[in-house]
């Protein structure tokens, strides 16, 4: 077992393979990603990276735009402007691909 908030290596596999569909454009890998992020899942909790990869689904998919909205409630006014800039410039990243 790994230590307490450590991932497992299924978590870091599944982080991977969920990563690399959310960074072809994947909406729901965009979610996935974000909500492995939120909940401390394959990765270190981070409610920052969560909130960009949520935008970044949202961008795609609307549907997800409460999930992202419920999410910023986690972060600072100056957060959440510095995670839009980076979600958009990823959203263009991917876009040009």
């Amino acid at each position: 077992m790994p230590p307490v908030g450590e991932a497992t290596i299924a978590e870091k596999t599944l982080e991977k393979s969920i990563r690399e569909t959310a960074e072809q454009g994947n909406s729901k890998a965009q979610y996935d990603l974000g909500t492995m992020y939120l909940k401390g899942v394959g990765v270190p909790q981070d409610m920052y990276k969560a909130y960009v990869w949520y935008t970044l689904a949202a961008i795609g998919d609307p549907t997800f735009a409460n999930i992202r909205d419920d999410a910023r409630n986690n972060l600072a006014s100056d957060a959440v402007l510095k995670a839009q800039r980076e979600a958009f410039k990823l959203h263009e990243m991917i876009s040009s691909r």
